[in-house]
């Protein structure tokens, strides 16, 4: 009874959410899943880690594929960019079964997602984040621009022989959220 009231309550947040607090709340399931797959990997419990990548790698991939390109700001690449480093690392992470690189992307994520929750507390609407860039109004919120990334350094490239876990998604396993966020 207590799983499905939860889960009638984080159905209503979704459904009910600002697309500042579905980014927020998709940061959040992203972060969730790597250090779940953390601990798998700790328990060498390899399912389990293949499937909290996947999960992890469909919410980065969902918030790279909603950002606006078109907007005039270098935001969308800068975004894009980390996302791509994200999802390298955790190829790296299934393809090593090391946690480093699961450290890595959750350190990314955590200071974008840090930069959302802060956006989503000031309810600070989709079209303000993008307008703000493009205005010298000392009025534009000044957490609405993303703070500068740190350098990513990835690894070497991984061994194309090296055995992989398969990342496919069957329409059933993945709940595509489409974000625009641009007014």
């Amino acid at each position: 009874m207590y799983d499905q009231a939860l889960r009638e309550y984080q159905q209503t947040r979704i459904q009910t959410g600002s697309p500042v607090r579905l980014v927020s709340m998709l940061y959040d399931g992203a972060l969730r899943f790597i250090a779940e797959a953390r601990a798998a990997i700790e328990a060498r419990d390899i399912p389990t880690r293949a499937d909290r990548i996947r999960r992890a790698t469909c919410i980065v991939q969902e918030l790279n594929n909603a950002l606006e390109h078109s907007v005039d700001s270098d935001i969308p690449q800068r975004l894009a960019a980390l996302y791509d480093y994200v999802e390298y690392e955790l190829v790296e992470a299934t393809t090593h079964n090391s946690v480093d690189p699961l450290d890595n992307a959750t350190r990314v994520l955590q200071s974008l997602a840090n930069a959302w929750h802060q956006l989503a507390e000031q309810n600070v609407a989709p079209a303000e984040i993008s307008s703000s860039e493009n205005s010298s109004s000392a009025s534009a919120p000044s957490t609405a621009t993303v703070p500068p990334a740190p350098a990513p350094t990835p690894s070497p490239e991984p061994d194309p022989h090296a055995g992989q876990d398969s990342t496919s998604n069957s329409p059933d396993e993945a709940r595509h959220v489409s974000l625009s966020l641009s007014a």
